[in-house]
């Protein structure tokens, strides 16, 4: 999908859920060795890695998630550590190479907003393929990371690096710390991470240092200090360096003399320009305070001048001991653009440990980093972390922010009011929408807001209806942000308003307080000029979600004055009998219609009758009913529970008669006879019956 526009983008399903339980994995007292049923992660490749390109061109890149092991494998609080230059989705399953499965890609972030799931399941032998998209505002390159934790006690914290720079080497360690637990003294133990060059060049080693008397380091069976030959073709291929995209086995031996708490660092020297001492984190023999620091570095968007734009920056306890933050500043003496929030902090502030019964879950403090520019340029500072982590007491965090000029975008509608009819499809447009100096002239998001609605109406903007049009909200694909088009459907009379949002490419929206003016606004005046509408809509609180597909199913019946009972065809006009032929026989404009049948939660049902026959001359009244047809899920076997009624008779276009207090009906079968129509050439009114059996 390198060459495709996200326009071209298919829609994707809502939220998913997962359940996320680590009761078998425990930690042991201060031994480091977890057990239980956890799972373990493969990563292939271990970077995203991306050409260099020019504003408007796009590209993907995938990345493979396996389980290996033998338990069940979690993926929880992934992160994109990325500006908006990046969007991310994923795929169930292995999906690497061609369009990565395009038309099963799901959002997990999306123009800075994050749909992941929030907790994800893999079973041994499953795939998740990530694919990062890549559409470069500038011809600056970006970079970033996508993060994640997860239940595979080797690798709890994963980091996913991003490489958008062409032309050089990247070192990668995965895993970056090697914790060793308890080992007793005078017993050699080895533990292993794989180093790898995620560049477009050769990475060329120059020394590998070891910093702690008890640790070696080892590129097979040659120790590195003692033979440092070996640092010059790491990957034995017989050229120099590191070969783009292969990787080696660092072997680290821990022996010690005595026991206690231990640390150290293997400090990998190279060519790589972003990271030219590389550290491998070594540790032993005890839990210690752990820090993280997300995202680092911190980039915030392009902000227009005289304006504020916030972003979180995330202090994290790792360890298994509580972590003390001494304090944090920014280092630089000319910090004007770029503010640290610290108003009613104070230092030292404390964290927990990790709990070792959910050891994903770092507990977490989050600082506000400002972007404040007052002139048009780039603005950058680091912000120090000092902590009590024996192996990193203080954190560099670069932040860099833009201060640009920015016109506000301009929502514009086609057309400001309309009136329809009830149950019609309306066609919403924001493409005369502009933004001065965005790209194109155009915003980059559109959303519609419904501010005013129909008492029990849940009409939303979609992207388009289902295809059954009698029942549109079935199948509905919900409204795309990046297009200017939805659709709204006016299932109810009354007034719909509905207002326009836009957002453009650096993030400012409009209306907003910097952009008040103008409100682009439809009014939508749905109204009837049939003699008999009769509404019915319900509400059932023991279902979560009444506009998918699946809820409680309560019926509109409609009686001929000369109809024996109710659900008897033809004088009965419900979903069974819906176009029954009345009145004059063959003449079709004195018949009732049921227009719409909703089965699944919340309704409306809409009856409309044209010409009624004389109530007197037939001796006796029209009657409306409500049937309470399915109050269970026909998929699980539950219950909805009860559901709460309300009946709208409109005569001539008008409101005659409404329950004000619905009526709540409790189980499958109830029904409810509501009212009777008096309709003669005088008298037109509505007569209440109110009986429920």
């Amino acid at each position: 999908m390198s060459n495709l526009l996200r326009a071209l983008r298919p829609a994707v399903f809502g939220p998913l859920t997962a359940l996320f339980a680590l009761s078998v994995a425990t930690v042991g007292c201060d031994d480091g060795v977890r057990s239980g049923a956890a799972g373990t992660i493969d990563i292939d490749p271990q970077a995203f890695v991306f050409q260099t390109l020019r504003a408007g061109e796009t590209a993907d890149d995938t990345v493979r998630i396996k389980n290996v092991g033998l338990g069940t494998l979690f993926i929880g609080n992934l992160q994109g550590n990325f500006s908006t230059d990046f969007d991310l989705y994923f795929v169930r399953g292995d999906a690497r190479g061609g369009d990565a499965g395009a038309d099963q890609q799901e959002v997990a972030i999306r123009a800075g907003e994050n749909r992941f799931p929030g907790t994800y399941t893999l079973e041994p032998e499953e795939t998740l393929t990530l694919v990062l998209n890549y559409h470069p505002s500038s011809d600056v390159a970006a970079d970033g990371a996508v993060t994640f934790r997860t239940n595979d006690p080797a690798n709890l914290d994963v980091t996913i690096p991003i490489n958008s720079e062409q032309g050089a080497p990247q070192i990668y360690a995965e895993p970056k710390t090697l914790d060793f637990g308890r080992t007793a003294a005078n017993t050699e133990k080895f533990l292993e991470t794989v180093v790898s060059n995620l560049g477009q060049l050769p990475l060329n080693i120059s020394t590998m240092n070891v910093a702690g008397n008890d640790f070696q380091a080892f590129i097979g069976d040659r120790n590195v200090a003692q033979d440092p030959a070996v640092l010059a073709d790491p990957d034995g291929d017989g050229q120099p360096g590191l070969a783009p995209r292969a990787q080696f086995t660092l072997r680290v031996r821990y022996l010690t003399e005595t026991e206690g708490p231990d640390s150290g660092e293997v400090q990998i020297v190279s060519d790589d320009p972003q990271s030219q001492t590389y550290v491998i984190n070594l540790v032993a023999n005890g839990a210690a305070p752990c820090v993280q620091v997300t995202p680092n570095p911190l980039d915030l968007p392009g902000t227009p001048v005289g304006q504020r734009n916030t972003r979180p920056l995330a202090v994290s306890s790792c360890g298994g001991e509580p972590l003390t933050i001494k304090s944090m500043k920014v280092v630089e003496a000319e910090a004007r653009g770029i503010e640290l929030d610290l108003a009613g902090i104070n230092f030292p502030a404390r964290l927990p440990a990790i709990d070792q019964n959910d050891p994903t879950n770092f507990p977490t403090r989050n600082f506000n980093v400002v972007c404040a520019p007052d002139e048009q340029r780039a603005y950058g500072v680091t912000i120090e972390v000092e902590t009590d982590d024996p192996i990193n007491p203080v954190t560099r965090v670069p932040v860099r922010c833009r201060g640009v000029i920015n016109a506000c975008p301009v929502p514009r509608v086609q057309q400001n009011e309309l009136t329809v009819r009830p149950l019609e499809l309306i066609d919403l447009s924001g493409a005369a929408s502009e933004d001065p100096d965005g790209p194109n002239g155009k915003p980059v998001k559109y959303r519609w807001n419904i501010v005013e609605r129909p008492a029990g109406s849940t009409s939303v903007a979609w992207e388009r209806p289902g295809g059954d049009l009698a029942r549109p909200a079935d199948g509905a694909v919900d409204d795309r942000e990046d297009t200017p088009t939805a659709v709204l459907f006016a299932e109810l009379l009354g007034t719909y308003v509905v207002e326009l949002e836009v957002e453009d490419d650096l993030g400012q929206t409009a209306p907003s307080e910097v952009c008040p003016d103008p409100v682009a606004r439809i009014t939508i005046n749905v109204e009837t000029d049939e003699d008999i509408h009769v509404q019915l809509v319900w509400d059932t609180p023991g279902d979560p979600d009444q506009t998918d597909q699946e809820g409680s199913d309560v019926d509109l019946h409609f009686l001929h004055p000369n109809g024996v009972g109710w659900q008897i065809s033809p004088l009965d006009c419900y979903y069974a009998n819906a176009n029954p032929d009345w009145g004059v026989r063959g003449r079709p404009d004195d018949d009732p219609s049921l227009d719409i049948d909703d089965v699944n939660g919340a309704g409306p049902e809409n009856l409309n009758l044209n010409n009624p026959e004389d109530t007197t001359a037939l001796g006796n009244f029209y009657r409306v009913g409500v049937h309470y047809y399915r109050a269970e899920n026909f998929l699980s076997g539950g219950t909805y529970g009860f559901s709460d009624v309300t009946i709208r008779v409109y005569l001539g276009g008008q409101l005659e008669w409404e329950n004000e207090v619905p009526k709540r009906m409790q189980t499958t079968n109830q029904f409810w006879e509501v009212a009777q129509i008096v309709w003669t050439a005088n008298e037109k009114r509505v007569r209440v019956i109110d009986r429920l059996r």
